[in-house]
């Protein structure tokens, strides 16, 4: 469980998107069986250079409380990043605090972030361990099937989560993924209990694209629907598809 931010943009990305962001590892939503707002278990930021995504930072800690945060924050604004930013608050459901579990996970040219639990996830993914996380594993399978299949990376992630859902029980699959070139969100949860809590909306102006799963900022949001595929590509330009 956790908190997603993405931002595409052709211009430097200002950090206080960022700064908002890291207050809900305290205030943020959470389901409704938990007895506590926040997610407090880790926190990680990634951005793209050349192609290949980059830690600003991350660390098995809370957010709110790390003052690496900040200093990740303020080398940002000294990088003047721009094109795509991945950013994600832990909540842990499976697997220890530790940095091996803090994601934004990143494979060759491509960064993930993920909300939501796989039950009973015993996957076998080729070179990760096996006492991998969920979230860890659905990367896996995401990154095999797009390298398999050329360059059809949505076809990949219809196969994957078609997999997924058929084989396997769980909570949300909603994710973030970038290859630094596209930002490919898509929101999928199980249970209508849990809609609010795995939300996912974005808001487009005209230097930038940003995906919350809270309305944290004053924006004109759109909300993605369940099952729904949301491409950014380097233009800004935005392509919704229905994954049945």
């Amino acid at each position: 469980m956790c908190r997603m931010l993405g931002i595409v943009s052709r211009k430097p990305i200002r950090s206080f998107y960022l700064n908002d962001f890291q207050a809900l590892a305290h205030i943020g939503r959470v389901p409704e069986s938990a007895s506590e707002f926040g997610h407090k278990d880790g926190w990680g930021i990634v951005y793209f250079d050349r192609g290949m995504p980059i830690y600003l930072d991350r660390q098995p800690t809370d957010a709110f409380q790390d003052k690496r945060y900040v200093e990740a924050l303020e080398r940002m604004n000294s990088l003047l990043v721009s094109r795509v930013l991945l950013a994600h608050l832990r909540r842990r459901s499976v697997g220890a605090v530790s940095m091996e579990n803090t994601l934004p996970f990143i494979h060759k040219v491509w960064a993930f972030v993920h909300n939501g639990t796989v039950y009973n996830f015993d996957a076998e993914i080729e070179g990760e361990r096996k006492d991998a996380t969920d979230s860890k594993r659905f990367f896996g399978l995401l990154v095999h099937e797009i390298e398999a299949g050329g360059s059809d990376v949505e076809g990949a992630i219809q196969c994957v989560a078609d997999n997924v859902r058929s084989t396997y029980k769980y909570s949300s699959l909603t994710f973030l993924l970038s290859d630094g070139a596209k930002l490919y969100a898509y929101r999928d949860f199980a249970q209508a209990k849990d809609e609010e809590y795995y939300g996912l909306m974005y808001a487009k102006e005209d230097e930038l694209v940003l995906f919350s799963q809270e309305p944290i900022w004053s924006k004109d949001w759109v909300i993605v629907s369940n099952r729904c595929l949301v491409v950014v590509n380097e233009d800004l330009g935005i392509k919704c598809t229905a994954l049945s």
